[in-house]
């Protein structure tokens, strides 16, 4: 990487801000494909690509309820719709600092974090119908981005943690119905709620210097052992630390019984699409 490039993601790839603000983007493909172009919804926006999936983008809101309940009402508007890719989660980058809130430690701990959150919501194992060996193809496809793609497309280059000015964490396949709100719920209380990220950070220390591990992440989902192991103690953190910010009963509960159905069983969605496969 070039002296130049290094200066420019150093200055500009996040900015200072302390967190709590929380947004979501959700991949899907509206019933009837509209023209492309950009809709307005109650709060947020559906980009409609000439090709691909349509983006439905919420706004910045104060704290994942706020996020869950505007994306919710949103996905109403959009009408019947297929999620075809992955849930999107965008959080504050953090202080300039290196104390708890600081973006050196965030922008670290999202990174410890990923591949475990990417195993627990691994849910594309198929192509054309058939199992591919993957838990997440989604995943699959980023192993490793080359310094030539960070180069030529930094603005846009699709990452499990990317630098956008703010945070952004797109670790989550597509997950069914409601379990969308799920990795939202998830990510913001691991990387938001003091206590949690701390627990986070102890939770994935015993991965520091695992060998392949996204690659183990995106193909074996849960059933590695040592993701496993994380993956409990991080939604067990995330739990917690929902209660401690104020999210509302409906959504906790919807964290427990994805914990109980897949985290807890050493499971992800994924091996429910390959069992029906």
């Amino acid at each position: 990487m070039t002296p130049f490039l290094e200066t420019l993601i150093a200055s500009c790839a996040l900015v200072p801000a302390r967190p709590g603000f929380v947004g979501v983007e959700v991949d899907l493909v509206p019933a009837g494909r509209p023209a492309a172009g950009r809709v307005p919804l109650r709060h947020g926006f559906l980009e409609v690509r000439p090709s691909g999936p349509a983006v439905l983008s919420g706004p910045p809101s104060p704290g994942a309820a706020v996020a869950l309940t505007r994306m919710t009402a949103d996905l109403a508007l959009a009408g019947p719709r297929t999620f075809t890719g992955g849930v999107r989660v965008n959080l504050e980058a953090g202080l300039d600092e290196r104390g708890l809130l600081g973006l050196p430690r965030r922008w670290a701990l999202a990174h410890a974090v990923a591949p475990v959150l990417a195993a627990a919501f691994a849910n594309s194992p198929l192509r054309d119908g058939r199992p591919t060996g993957w838990r997440s193809l989604r995943q699959a496809s980023r192993i490793p981005p080359a310094a030539a793609d960070l180069a030529a497309h930094l603005g846009a280059a699709d990452l499990p943690v990317s630098a956008r000015g703010h945070l952004a964490v797109d670790v989550a396949d597509a997950q069914a119905g409601d379990d969308w709100q799920v990795p939202v719920a998830v990510i913001t209380a691991l990387l938001d709620e003091p206590r949690a990220a701390v627990q986070a950070l102890g939770a994935v220390e015993p991965l520091r210097g695992e060998a392949r591990l996204w690659e183990r992440a995106a193909r074996d989902g849960l059933s590695d052992p040592m993701l496993a192991r994380a993956a409990r103690l991080c939604f067990v953190a995330a739990y917690e630390g929902l209660a401690r910010q104020g999210v509302g009963r409906d959504t906790r509960d919807t964290v427990a019984a994805f914990a109980d159905r897949y985290v807890m069983r050493a499971r992800c969605p994924a091996d429910d699409v390959l069992a029906s496969a």
